[in-house]
């Protein structure tokens, strides 16, 4: 069956200063109702190439130079490149631990850059490329990024997630979520976790490359869904899905399994009318535990030139209308 997609959180963050944060340093004087540094703190958060020490939580808002966090930091939400025009860079390195009670956004509407090459990240939800024009690349090399909700990598932006090393950790994962976004993933090592299902080309462009570590799915994973959306997918690493994966539902999915293994529950390749589904299977294993649908109600087309394809029931042009 088709999955109603969850509806979008449209909540903005505030637009900030130029340079960093604006949480309290040595004093205190008010701005909406929250706590800002004054003038003096300020203009020293405003340098480039600085590193951040412990503060208490407020906003942090990044929007010019390069944000190093290097010991422990508590936000209430942060941003990285909230204006067009800006481009700004956060870091994390091995020593550090950003936290964040609600959202993290990176590339609202200007270019920013996540880069978490050890210690901790932790907040509500994950956004790279928030809005349209906004440019939100995350590079993991090591340590934690964990998203207690949902991650978009291109939410109606440009967003682009990079994992060679680390865990990401998220509820729903959205690459290329709303028409004319665009996302791109690429795990090389490490780990990506989603705690619910993954969607690759939702109503967007989106682009999966696994070419090793692994990628994981405690519910069923979205290859080319809506009829705006374009997905795909290529593994040569691993990828667990718990439920169902569809390549092409309702709208165009590819899937690629080069090597590695790929495995789930049923499998659809054009589940739905209107949708086509490509899978192509050159090496490794796709193993699905339950049937396999070549052409449900859409087109589908497998391609088996190396490796193996289980699967329980098999069906090709299985109802009225289909083709496979």
């Amino acid at each position: 069956m088709r999955h109603k997609r969850p509806a979008v959180n449209a909540k903005r963050g505030r637009s900030g200063r130029s340079g960093t944060s604006t949480a309290p340093l040595g004093g205190s004087w008010s701005q909406r109702g929250r706590r800002a540094a004054p003038l003096l703190a300020l203009l020293l958060l405003a340098s480039e190439g600085m590193t951040l020490r412990s503060i208490d939580a407020a906003d942090l808002i990044v929007d010019s130079g390069t944000t190093t966090i290097s010991d422990s930091q508590s936000y209430d939400t942060t941003s990285v490149a909230t204006n067009s025009g800006d481009t700004a860079t956060l870091a994390v390195t091995t020593s550090g631990t950003l936290a964040s009670s609600g959202d993290l956004k990176v590339g609202l509407s200007g270019n920013g850059t996540l880069e978490v090459s050890g210690g901790t990240v932790t907040n509500g939800e994950g956004h790279l490329g928030y809005d349209a024009g906004g440019v939100g690349t995350a590079t993991v090399t090591g340590g934690t990024w964990t998203n207690s909700g949902l991650l978009n990598v291109g939410r109606f932006g440009s967003g682009s997630l990079t994992v060679s090393g680390g865990t990401v950790t998220n509820g729903e994962g959205w690459v290329g979520r709303d028409v004319g976004s665009n996302g791109t993933a690429t795990v090389s090592s490490g780990t990506w976790t989603n705690n619910d299902l993954l969607a690759v080309g939702s109503a967007g462009t989106g682009t999966l490359d696994v070419t090793g570590g692994s990628v994981t799915v405690a519910r069923w994973m979205e290859i080319g869904w809506n009829d705006t959306g374009t997905g795909t997918v290529t593994s040569n690493g691993t990828v667990s899905i718990a439920e169902a994966l569809y390549v092409g539902d309702g709208g165009s999915g590819t899937l690629n399994v080069t090597g590695g293994s790929v495995s789930n529950v049923d499998g659809y390749i054009g589940n739905n009318g209107g949708s086509i589904g490509i899978a192509t299977v050159s090496g490794g294993t796709w193993a699905n535990s339950g049937l396999l649908d070549v052409g449900r109600f859409g087109t589908g087309s497998l391609t088996v030139s190396g490796g193996t394809v289980t699967n329980g029931e098999g069906w090709v042009g299985r109802d009225v209308g289909s083709n496979g």
